[in-house]
Order: C-alpha cells, then structure tokens, then sequence
C-alpha cells in the first residue's frame, strides 16, 4: 500500500517539472567561462538561475553593464534561457530556434509545427547550427510545452 502512495504522489509531483529544463552554466556554451566563475560568487550556477536575472529590460542592462556587453547580445541571451527551460530544448536547439526568428517562448506556443519545421530545416541547413535536425513531433512537443512555460520575459 505504501508503494502505491508513492506512485501516487511522484505521479502528481512529475507534471509540474516536467517542462523545466536547468543546465549548469559551465556545461553550456552561452557565457564565458570568466562570466562563469563571476556569476558563480554570485550564487548563479544554472541556465536557470541565469534567467532569473534576465527577466526584465532593467535587468538585461544591468547584468549588460555589469558584464560588458551589448544590451542586443543579452536579450539574445535572455532568449535562449527562456528557451532552455522547455524539457527537450538545450543550447543548441534553443540557437536553432533563435536563427529561425523564434524569440520567446509566447512566441514559439504561437507557431504551427509544420510550418516551423519548415523553417527550422533551412535555417540549419544555411548555418549548421545543430548535428541533427528536429523532426514534426519534436517541434510540435516544444511548442505545447512552451504553452505552459512557468517563467516568461518581460
């Protein structure tokens, strides 16, 4: 009886992660691996954590001060992050979607899955962004889990 509890409560637990993804920064190539260890005594070690402080235009050109970098080059960071949260979207798919003009993920929930893969094909076609290509129900599964993305770019 005690198992089926269990089964009970990771059942009810899984949904509400099951759209987050979280990448240690420097596993990732989106910062250097000095805005790594800067971000780090800062208590910011996760693409997640680094979203946090993206989230708002005040924020991006504080962080942009701060870092030394175009205010452009971090919203396109912020971008990616936002991105990144979806399950199934790391650094590289999150490019992809970026080079195909996908900028949010208010943005991708919007898009039509056939119509985007189209896009995304040619655009990794041009700039060979990732080894492999995302097929219909990949693309259609980020654009359903983009839906429900718990945080969203002001």
């Amino acid at each position: 009886m005690r198992s089926i509890a269990v089964i009970a409560f990771l059942v009810l637990l899984v949904p509400q992660f099951a759209n987050a993804s979280e990448y240690d920064l420097e596993d990732v190539d989106l910062v250097s691996p000095e805005m790594v260890q800067s971000l780090d005594t800062e208590g910011v070690r996760t693409t997640l954590d680094l979203l946090k402080q993206l989230l708002t235009s005040e924020q991006r050109s504080a962080f942009a001060a701060r870092a030394q970098l175009d205010e452009a080059s971090v919203k396109e960071l912020a971008i990616r992050l936002e991105l990144m949260q979806l399950a199934g979207v790391g650094a590289k798919a999150a490019a992809l979607l970026n080079a195909a003009g996908v900028r949010s993920c208010a943005d991708l929930a919007s898009r039509d899955a056939a119509t985007l893969l189209e896009l995304l094909l040619t655009t990794n076609a041009e700039k060979a962004i990732t080894g492999k290509d995302p097929d219909q129900l990949v693309v259609a599964d980020w654009i359903e889990k983009a839906k429900t993305a718990s945080i969203r770019l002001e």
